[in-house]
């Protein structure tokens, strides 16, 4: 039997037990809260990360709140968060104590004006094995099955699997104030492992539905209203890759890469290495199939009125191509492709308006200019009036390889990509002469990747139509040469007061050389003789005529030192010279 004085001492024991514990309850939260904040600055700085959290709150009955997160790497990412959410349990193992992830106000920044905004939402965390737990979006039917980082004879390994993942919604992406498409529905499968020597391994398979990008078209000329309006038309995705990243090496391997939407297939592989100053690429694409008309809607572009065809049908293209070189030394770039085109079922009778002598306008910002392709106009000049020497100086000059592509050459797409980088501008173009040709016969000259979709696809059936002499022959009589001068005769009527056929080979090359900028080029022989630079110009396109033996020694050296004498642009036309007669 229990004294009074042992009764007395239990009660106070027992109090004592119960302040301790109520001081306990009220401090741990503090303790909880310093320690995770400490913890979360510690894995940010082992990665490199600057991280800044306003606030953390943990309370017993709900989420352990992270306010106001912020975490960077420069020149990299920023991601902030209004808040973050995390649900707990009282549990023995760690994924067994994570019951929820709430997100809210989550942005994240990357280069480029690229900003991706996280829907507010909260998953519910299930643990399904003791390494596997699976994520269910609150009140959707997103689901994410995800094998946690473990060790597995020295490599780390994530396995995760997505079913009905509403990429549309959950992540919507813009740069600047544009969203560039919709991700629309995604199911699959990612495998990531790092390696022994911190390669990353990486085996992706996705299938998406609904996907759309956003209309390339100028939304002012009248796009349909409702959900869709300002994109293209919705399209299934399949894109699978494997892939390797070797830090060391800063070298991305792809094995096997490959992209199946609407009428599109395009396999793809090699490598990808950077240096200090170097990046040296080996890349080999085999596009199996790739349907005009399917892209043209997906894009949500039209061709321009007239050149649309019965039933749909635009043809298609298969290319197989190679390219190897390094991307800062544009000489070494190598590049072999084999592209054809599969004219629509039908033929292509949109341009046969093009085989004929006619005159028709095309609609310029200053007005309409009229263009007359008609034997005999005083303007117009047939291809055998043109010397063989000058369509030589414009096949090296603007298109190599003009009388053997199908309209269009993507060897000099990577060329002049690098040839611009290095060089700090855009002085080395990619387009061929067939479309130089469909620009000026169709298309307005504002630069916007719409305008590219209908010049390749107007390129190809233009060359399926038209023979490669008329398609010379109608560019010769219709680019600009200068400011009102539209066409070979009047060009060489204006700067030489001569007929094309009485043109010197320098006279020919000065010709030439103004063709990819001739405004901006008029300062370059003004005051009445070409300046330096513009002269190198010159020099070099002699050259490579030398090289191929378009011109004899005599002549190229007769070429280099002949002086230009140009016509005043105020002077009367009178009679112009005639070719000289051969004996």
């Amino acid at each position: 039997m229990l004294t009074r004085g042992t009764k007395l001492g239990l009660r106070l024991a027992g109090g004592a037990a119960g302040v301790a514990l109520v001081a306990a309850l009220l401090v741990i939260p503090g303790i909880v809260e310093r320690r995770v904040r400490a913890r979360l600055q510690r894995e940010a700085d082992k990665r490199d990360l600057v991280i800044r959290i306003g606030d953390v709150r943990f309370s017993y009955i709900g989420p352990l709140q992270l306010k106001r997160l912020e975490l960077e790497r420069a020149g990299r990412f920023k991601l902030t968060a209004a808040s973050v959410g995390i649900g707990w349990r009282f549990a023995r193992e760690r994924l067994e104590r994570l019951r929820s992830v709430a997100l809210d106000g989550v942005r994240i920044e990357l280069p480029g004006d690229t900003t991706l905004t996280i829907e507010d939402s909260t998953w519910d965390v299930d643990r399904l094995l003791w390494d596997r737990i699976a994520l269910s979006r609150r009140g959707e039917r997103d689901r994410l099955t995800a094998e946690v980082p473990i060790q597995l004879h020295g490599a780390r390994r994530v396995d995760a699997e997505f079913s009905d993942l509403d990429v549309g919604r959950l992540v919507t992406v813009r740069r600047g104030a544009a969203v560039p498409f919709r991700g629309g529905r995604w199911t699959g499968r990612a495998t990531i492992r790092r390696l022994r020597d911190d390669a990353i391994d990486l085996d992706f398979f996705g299938l998406g539905r609904g996907i759309q990008v956003a209309a390339m078209s100028d939304p002012a000329a009248g796009l349909a209203p409702g959900p869709d309006a300002g994109f293209g038309s919705r399209t299934n995705v399949e894109v699978s890759t494997q892939a390797r990243f070797d830090p060391a090496q800063r070298r991305l391997s792809i094995s096997c890469g490959r992209l199946i939407a609407s009428g599109v297939e395009i396999a793809a592989a090699g490598t990808l290495e950077t240096g200090e100053n170097d990046v040296a690429f080996d890349f080999h694409l085999d596009v199996p199939r790739v349907e005009l008309a399917s892209v043209l809607a997906t894009s949500g572009v039209d061709l321009p009125a007239g050149a649309t065809l019965p039933g749909g049908d635009l043809g298609s293209v298969a290319l197989t191509a190679d390219a190897a070189g390094h991307f800062l030394d544009p000489d070494s770039i190598a590049v072999s492709q084999h592209l054809t085109f599969r004219p629509p079922a039908g033929g292509v009778h949109a341009f046969d308006f093009l085989k004929s002598s006619l005159t028709f306008a095309l609609p310029r910002p200053e007005g309409d200019r009229k263009i007359v392709l008609v034997n005999g106009a005083p303007d117009y000049v047939p291809l055998e009036n043109v010397p063989p020497l000058f369509v030589r100086a414009l096949t090296i000059s603007e298109d190599a390889g003009f009388w053997g592509h199908s309209g269009i050459d993507l060897g000099e797409l990577p060329v002049a990509w690098a040839t611009n980088w290095v060089r700090g501008d855009k002085s080395r173009g990619a387009s061929t002469l067939s479309q130089q040709l469909v620009k000026n016969l169709f298309l307005s000259r504002r630069k916007s990747y719409d305008r590219k979709v209908q010049e390749l696809a107007l390129t190809l059936l233009l060359e399926s139509s038209l023979g490669k002499r008329r398609i010379l022959e109608i560019y010769l009589n219709v680019i600009e040469w200068g400011p009102g001068v539209y066409g070979l005769r009047p060009a060489a009527r204006r700067y030489f007061g001569k007929e094309p056929a009485a043109l010197t080979p320098k006279e020919m090359v000065f010709l030439v050389s103004l063709i990819p900028s001739p405004i901006r080029y008029q300062t370059s022989f003004a005051k009445g003789a070409v300046t330096r630079n513009f002269n190198v110009l010159l020099t070099n396109l002699l050259a490579k005529l030398r090289s191929v033996d378009a011109l004899t020694e005599e002549e190229y050296e007769a070429a280099r030192a002949e002086e230009l004498v140009f016509r005043r642009s105020d002077a009367p036309l009178g009679p112009v010279s005639e070719p000289a007669t051969r004996s």
